[in-house]
């Protein structure tokens, strides 16, 4: 039942994984029963009837048996760490927004080591459809006890019975803040394929949970029968929501309601990121009062660019790293990514802030050889000068660094001594970040302003403003 999957769109399936689908995976890897199987197909058939591209699909999956599933499906599939699958998921959908994802979890992966992740995912409502495989055991790793494993289930983990309560995933994902939430059982099939439909056309975060069996890991230490039997069992345990809401909470012991449990919708996060990033592209030119919107791309190639912020715990570095990299990545179109590290203490000790500036996605983000230094103190300076490339220069502060013999081009600027003639030494950094676009000449002052200024104490904006100039007016070069 599985070799017709390819002609789910006409989007490419490679001969490789057509031959893998029609003859070496026939059947499949899963035990005989699971409902596994059944949910896969249920799911296959949800994405053909809404008429999805393979294209533009694509599959995150947890540890687990459910796992597996990528050997069938003609998609993108990124099999995750255990426990990760929805921080993934959600780093895919923010860099792909045109991207339809589908995360794959289970009881375990999901609301174990993955339950942070699960209730934030909901929090955000960003645009997944999650589909969880609840068996109520960690059945690919020997039978051990689940977040939703019953009281009183034998298990290897517990096996004269657990005597932990049972998470139930839909209210987590209810109370977190999901929009669309459902349940079903692998015995209504039809039923889940048509609610998959749903989570799929769903403008937010999805999440089904689907009650399946585990006959090998659960059912036979626990006298529940065989894959059928299981099966059979969801069938007379099931009662619908609408009903279920007629009933007692006594009536309701030891049944499985189905159905939509939940349909709200809320803001998504991938369309507020881009309404915000748009917004942060007009910018006003606090100098010029005059609204423009700004380049996404950058004027010029600059390649790979590392720079070195160092100095003393308290000199603002963090601030100064901070606002170059947000001014680079988020105005001027560049890649950009900031590490921070602190000194042992919050006034004293080594602290350095790494910027990594690039045309391209930046793959590795500390600085390892840096083009440009900014040293604010003797040991920052002694530390660092000798490991900067032949074609880059050091920025020094002279009140505190005494420079000896330099193989590179070295600018000093009077950044505390400028700072205290405008009323205030802890801005010295702030002139430091303008020295530094005035050497480097691929920001603009606009943009470090706008980001600066969104970043200060209310109250600073003047005296922020006037540090950074003077810095940049301080280099005549």
């Amino acid at each position: 039942m599985l070799r017709d999957i390819t002609k789910l769109s006409d989007g490419p399936v490679s001969r490789l994984r057509q031959e893998a689908i029609e003859l070496k995976h026939t059947p499949t890897t899963w035990c005989p029963g699971c409902g596994d199987g059944i949910i896969i197909q249920a799911l296959l058939r949800a994405i053909a009837a809404e008429n999805l591209d393979c294209r533009k699909v694509a599959f995150v999956a947890g540890i687990g048996c459910f796992g597996h599933a990528g050997e069938y499906l003609p998609f993108d599939f990124f099999h995750a760490l255990h426990g990760r699958c929805l921080a993934t998921a959600t780093g895919l959908k923010l860099a792909r927004p045109d991207l339809k994802v589908v995360a794959l979890i289970g009881d375990g992966d999901g609301l174990a080591i993955g339950g942070n992740h699960f209730i934030h995912a909901a929090r955000r409502n960003i645009d997944l459809t999650v589909i969880m495989f609840n068996n109520s055991v960690y059945g690919r790793t020997g039978g051990q006890v689940s977040p939703t494993s019953e009281v009183n289930t034998k298990l290897q983990t517990a096996p004269y019975g657990s005597i932990e309560r049972a998470f139930d995933p839909c209210a987590v994902a209810i109370s977190a803040g999901a929009g669309h939430v459902g349940r079903i059982t692998v015995y209504h099939a039809r039923q889940m394929q048509i609610m998959f439909q749903e989570a799929l056309r769903h403008p937010g975060y999805s999440f089904i949970e689907v009650i399946q069996n585990c006959h090998v890991m659960l059912g036979r230490y626990n006298d529940v029968g065989n894959a059928t039997q299981m099966i059979l069992g969801y069938r007379d345990r099931a009662i619908n929501v609408h009903l279920a809401k007629t009933l007692s909470a006594d009536a309701l012991k030891d049944r499985i309601v189905i159905g939509r449990l939940c349909y709200k919708t809320f803001p998504e996060l991938t369309a507020q990121h881009a309404e915000l990033s748009q917004r942060l592209r007009t910018v006003t030119s606090p100098r010029r009062g005059l609204a423009s919107s700004v380049a996404v791309k950058p004027t010029k190639r600059i390649g790979r660019c590392e720079i070195l912020l160092s100095g003393t715990g308290g000199q603002g570095l963090q601030l100064a790293g901070t606002v170059f990299a947000e001014a680079a990545g988020i105005l001027g179109g560049f890649q950009a990514v900031q590490v921070q590290n602190y000194g042992p203490a919050p006034r004293g000790g080594v602290s350095t802030s790494e910027v990594v500036i690039a045309d391209d996605e930046v793959l590795h983000p500390r600085v390892e050889m840096p083009d440009v230094l900014l040293a604010m103190s003797q040991a920052a300076f002694e530390t660092y000068a000798n490991k900067v490339r032949e074609s880059g220069f050091i920025l020094y502060d002279p009140m505190f660094v005494k420079p000896a013999v330099m193989k590179v081009p070295a600018h000093a600027v009077a950044m505390t001594e400028i700072a205290d003639q405008l009323g205030r030494r802890l801005v010295a950094n702030v002139v430091a970040v303008g020295a530094l676009a005035k050497l480097l000449g691929i920001l603009s002052i606009d943009h470090l302003e706008r980001t600066l200024l969104a970043r200060i104490p209310k109250g600073t904006e003047a005296l922020n403003s006037k540090a950074l100039h003077a810095g940049y007016e301080a280099i005549t070069v």
